[in-house]
């Protein structure tokens, strides 16, 4: 339960108008009433909330939505979305999604 949780990319992606390259990542956030900040991080062998974070690959605010009816697990889906998808993070009553762009120049980089 403890274990960080991974999400690998095998293209390079857009995210927050940042480029992020193709590979693993510890993906975290930090919720706040009207936003998460969402964290890639590099270091995967990381246990728990013990971040090193030197080695944030980058951070991105999204904001939050409420939500109805309330969600009793955390969920994690991705959507489709016009050139990417969608990663729908929803908890209780809020959910919020992180938009990663698939763009042609991520993709030309990643080949």
């Amino acid at each position: 339960a403890n274990e960080a949780t991974e999400i690998d990319f095998f293209r390079n992606v857009i995210i927050g108008g940042k480029t992020v390259s193709k590979g693993t990542y510890v993906i975290y956030c930090i919720p706040e009433p009207d936003k998460w900040t969402i964290v890639l991080n590099s270091n995967l062998y990381t246990w728990g909330l013990h971040t090193d974070t030197s080695k944030d690959v980058m951070r991105t605010e999204v904001p939050v939505q409420r939500q109805s009816p309330a969600l009793e697990d955390f969920t994690m889906v991705f959507m489709d979305e016009p050139g990417g998808a969608g990663l729908l993070m929803a908890w209780d009553n809020v959910k919020t999604v992180l938009p990663i762009n698939f763009s042609k120049k991520s993709i030309a980089n990643s080949q």
